[in-house]
């Protein structure tokens, strides 16, 4: 039987528990949570041994309990925490809220692949200890993934192999906000996610359930105990967001490839708390695009024009993606120009696809805001040359003075790159060099590497192509994040201040004609003032997903 210390924190969380909580020990007490036990592929009876509830014990077994639920309606915040230990095998175990009114408020679980546990109108965590699960036969480390209404959002390495015999124990904490929810887990003392934003995941009726699956090979030993979930904070207020489509099914292909048009948002002055952009990639007739594709989303505010979101498209897929651009929202008001750039070169009737159906829908959510972001100030945007030793690229990122508007409290950096073009340039470079690079803010140094090491994980996966190795800061199938650097303090210090930034050295003695190392670049400086509808609180936004 499992047992540590931190079971005496149960009573701590009961004490904050707005409703009833999920409780099981698998001790035999009469008061524990009721649950159903489900066998999918061979029947065995789920019952508790010596106080521990084993959900795989052979090979070629899928399996799981599930609670009735225990806390009627909507909460704000929903947090859990068990044990889990698992040996050695395949395939791995999963968690579940399920939506009640999917799936019943009592009764089995559906069956699922519970390591990727993908259902309609709920929330997963997915256990994966399938090593290895990047498509190459490396060893790259088991996973940890987060799924929402049938769809894997988000994808993280385990910080330790689960074949251990255990036991982890799992604390897991979902709170919803406008516009989605943020998910934090840690394992033992191992954070994992950190305010990880899945967008769209809006309160639900949810009942948990855990289970776990083996492969006809493997024979892992998977036990589950001291299940504790609560909920807090009953029936809160869910907000509807203003939804703006733009792009409707726009073909972008070879004679098409930048559509701008201006669209109608609001015009008022709302300081909304988070504007979200959805964008949906369907295939024309033809077939999607063969290959990985720079696509750009940009928004002009008078002379001003800004990036807004930067993708790269998947080898023959589509999908749909998110982007938090509540940073943005002050060229989102009235009468604005959205232009859609894919670098595609194919088109109708074209060998390799046809190009892509782009929709893009923004939704505007209100609340109670502390910052407005009124402000943006462009840098440095262009594709400069990398290596090239008669035009450097020093050349591009020249040292930027700024002054900021004397009503600004907060202020962020905001540094998109991504490096690109391959052999014969030196290193393969830009798409597959690793290189750091260096801001400095009137003096004060902040440093960060151009790599993207996880794209084998990509939740747009499996794809064609070369999409599961790691590049300069990006992955086929993906949002490309930003670097964020807060420079509030620099700048409030200072009557003007200066930007400077610095990539590593690197020297291209190939450089490709059609086809040089580069580094595709967006940067600006987003100023805040306080919002006149909030306290103050955490200011910085997050990317969904991350």
């Amino acid at each position: 039987m499992f047992r540590i210390a931190s079971i005496i924190c149960f009573a701590l969380l009961i004490a904050h528990a707005h409703a009833a909580p999920t409780i099981q020990t698998f001790d035999g007490v009469a008061d524990g949570a009721p649950y159903s036990a489900s066998n999918y592929w061979r029947a065995r009876d789920l019952a508790p041994v010596d106080g521990v509830m084993v959900l795989v014990k052979s090979a070629a077994e899928s399996n799981a309990i599930a609670f009735d639920q225990t806390a009627p309606g909507t909460y704000k915040r929903i947090s859990a925490q068990w044990l889990l230990s698992i040996t050695h095998g395949q395939e791995g175990a999963g968690f579940l809220l399920l939506n009640t009114l999917e799936y019943g408020a009592s009764g089995d679980a559906p069956a699922t692949a519970w390591e990727e546990p993908n259902l309609v109108g709920s929330f997963g965590l997915g256990v994966d200890i399938s090593n290895p699960d990047d498509y190459t036969g490396a060893d790259r480390g088991y996973e940890l993934s987060l799924h929402w209404d049938g769809a894997e959002r988000a994808n993280r390495r385990s910080p330790f192999d689960f074949r251990d015999d255990g036991p982890h124990q799992f604390l897991l904490d979902i709170e919803f906000m406008p516009g989605g929810a943020f998910v934090n887990l840690r394992i033992n003392d191992a954070v994992v996610y950190e305010d990880c934003f899945i967008a769209g995941m809006a309160p639900f009726e949810s009942r948990a359930a855990f289970g776990a699956r083996s492969t006809s090979t493997s024979r892992p030993t998977i036990e589950l105990d001291d299940v504790y979930i609560s909920f807090e904070d009953a029936n809160p207020k869910v907000e509807s967001p203003l939804v703006i489509e733009t792009f409707n099914q726009e073909y972008i292909y070879s004679s098409n490839r930048q559509p701008s048009r201006n669209f109608d948002f609001p015009d008022d002055e709302t300081v909304y708390e988070r504007v979200l952009m959805k964008m949906t990639l369907d295939a024309p007739e033809g077939g999607f695009d063969y290959w990985d594709r720079i696509m750009t989303i940009s928004a002009r505010n008078g002379r001003t024009n800004v990036e807004i979101g930067r993708y790269m498209t998947p080898y023959r897929k589509g999908g749909v993606w998110w982007w938090d651009v509540t940073d943005y929202q002050s060229f989102l008001r009235g009468s604005t120009r959205l232009t859609a750039f894919i670098d595609t070169w194919v088109g109708p009737g074209h060998a390799q696809g046809a190009g892509w159906l782009v929709t893009l829908e923004f939704q505007f959510y209100q609340g109670a805001p502390a910052w407005e972001p009124y402000l943006v100030e462009n840098l440095w945007n262009g594709e400069p040359r990398y290596g090239d030793s008669n035009n450097p690229i020093s050349n591009f990122f020249t040292n930027k003075t700024l002054s900021a508007p004397a009503d600004m409290e907060r202020a962020k950096l905001r540094i998109v790159v991504t490096g690109h073009g391959q052999s014969p340039n030196t290193n393969n470079a830009a798409e597959f060099l690793v290189r750091g690079r260096t801001v400095r803010v009137n003096g004060r140094e902040f440093e960060n590497t151009l790599w993207r090491d996880d794209c084998y994980m990509n939740p747009c996966r499996p794809q064609s192509g070369t999409w599961i190795y790691s590049r300069a800061g990006w992955c086929p199938g993906d949002v490309v994040h930003p670097w964020d650097i807060d420079i509030s303090g620099d700048v409030l210090s200072s009557a003007s201040y200066e930007v400077v930034y610095q990539a590593d050295a690197y020297t291209n003695n190939n450089i490709v004609a059609g086809n040089p190392a580069r580094h595709l670049t967006a940067s600006h400086v987003i100023y805040y003032r306080p919002a006149q509808t909030a306290a103050l609180t955490d200011w910085m936004m997050y990317e969904p997903g991350q």
